[in-house]
């Protein structure tokens, strides 16, 4: 296809500083001018409406998942990463491989599991503000929301809690190593990372990979009730396994996926609270209410930014005709702040009626498996923090610190406070 027959939106950055403080004003601009548009910094289609993006997560055999890949390792880390050198994410694959991924973890996010996990996520979420609370300001990010969720990850994984900021350090590499698939027989990619930061991401990559695959060896010889466990005893009706370097993939997956994007999604509920006080206020009235408002801000300012798919096959998208072999961004933002189904998008609403139909969770095939354990973790993070905080609220003269990312914006800082307990 020839450049000219490509529409280009300039000023579009993900990385763009605005953006990831609040997408509304880039979302309405391309709305406006190019809701499907090329982006040669991506190498990729952009997609911004609610429908488009519907269409493209519900046709997986014309939008293909496997759209994602790593940065490749390192010649001289490629022998300590034998796992994750196999370019194969959960998120990233079709079927037969993607099927018997998923249902392995299906098994371990359903509904009766997660409900058992309640009482357990509670203790976490105590245990995280007991060793906060008598300070009256700390980072939230840091301080309670990764701490918390990672707590209950490991849970589930089954994981030592000795290694939580390691988990923490691999999962941050994870993601900095995720890139959109590029289409040149080069193979060359665009990335933000710098060639030293490429190796040291690897280098975490490498750690993590022997220290997982241990677990999976362990475990397939003593399998234990946890997530890892259950993977590794799976089969799919032919009786296929997963196999060790397949579970340690999926472990770094859950682990990366199941703290870092419920982390994010806790501190940007609490800050939408905080720039919304009648919304907190009608919260605490009505506690009946905290479902929804987590819905709301999964809409509003969900942790997901991005998700690419690449065709196989022509198709035509808002009247757009984009070939065989295309990669396509979906603009998150773009579909759940679309005013054709949410109207007012800007506005965060906490009994808005329709919230829940928001892409914060994906759709279709590759719908985020734990968004049950996310549904039960996120209310009662709120719960347990305004009950215990109540006059909790992110710091006015401190500004949120995000780093960038493809697949989101990512809080790095976000000082919050309050009146710690006995004080007035």
């Amino acid at each position: 296809m020839s450049e000219v027959m490509r529409p280009k939106i300039t000023g579009f950055n993900l990385m763009d500083p605005a953006f990831m403080a609040d997408p509304y004003e880039t979302v309405t601009r391309l709305h406006a001018q190019a809701p499907v548009f090329y982006d040669d910094v991506l190498g990729s289609w952009v997609v911004t409406k609610y429908e488009d993006i519907s269409q493209v997560l519900t046709a997986p055999d014309v939008f293909s998942a496997r759209a994602v890949g790593r940065i490749p390792p390192p010649a001289d880390i490629l022998p300590r990463v034998p796992d994750f050198a196999v370019d194969e994410i959960i998120f990233a694959l079709d079927p037969p491989e993607h099927t018997l991924a998923r249902l392995t973890m299906q098994m371990g996010f359903s509904r009766k599991i997660v409900d058992s996990l309640a009482e357990a996520i509670h203790v976490v979420a105590d245990d995280v503000i007991d060793a906060i609370i008598d300070r009256g300001e700390c980072n939230l990010i840091d301080d309670f929301c990764y701490a918390y969720s990672l707590g209950v990850i490991m849970r589930m994984l089954g994981l030592p809690k000795s290694h939580a900021e390691h988990y923490h350090r691999w999962s941050d590499a994870l993601f900095a190593l995720l890139i959109p698939k590029s289409l040149d027989e080069d193979g060359a990619y665009q990335t933000h990372l710098s060639e030293a930061q490429i190796h040291e991401r690897w280098n975490d990559l490498a750690e993590a990979n022997a220290f997982l695959r241990e677990i999976a060896e362990e475990r397939a010889r003593n399998p234990k009730e946890d997530m890892i466990s259950a993977m590794l005893q799976a089969r799919d009706n032919n009786g296929n396994a997963v196999d060790p370097g397949a579970a340690v993939r999926h472990a770094l997956s859950l682990i990366a996926a199941g703290h870092d994007t419920t982390a994010n999604l806790i501190a940007n509920l609490v800050l939408l609270l905080s720039k919304n006080p009648d919304q907190l206020a009608a919260m605490k009235e009505d506690p009946s209410l905290i479902p929804n408002t987590v819905e709301e801000g999964l809409r509003r300012r969900g942790p997901v930014a991005t998700l690419f798919r690449i065709t196989t096959s022509d198709v035509e998208i808002r009247g757009q005709s984009i070939p065989k072999g295309s990669i396509i961004c979906l603009l998150v933002p773009g579909g759940n702040l679309d005013p054709d189904v949410f109207p007012e998008p800007r506005k965060f609403d906490i009994k808005r009626a329709n919230a829940n139909r928001h892409f914060g969770f994906g759709r279709g095939r590759h719908a985020c498996v734990g968004q049950p354990l996310a549904r039960i973790e996120a209310p009662i993070a709120l719960r347990k923090l305004y009950t215990r905080m109540p006059d909790l609220l992110v710091a006015a003269d401190i500004p949120v610190e995000y780093a960038p990312s493809f697949g989101g914006a990512v809080i790095r800082k976000i000082i919050t406070r309050w009146t710690p307990p006995g004080r007035s």
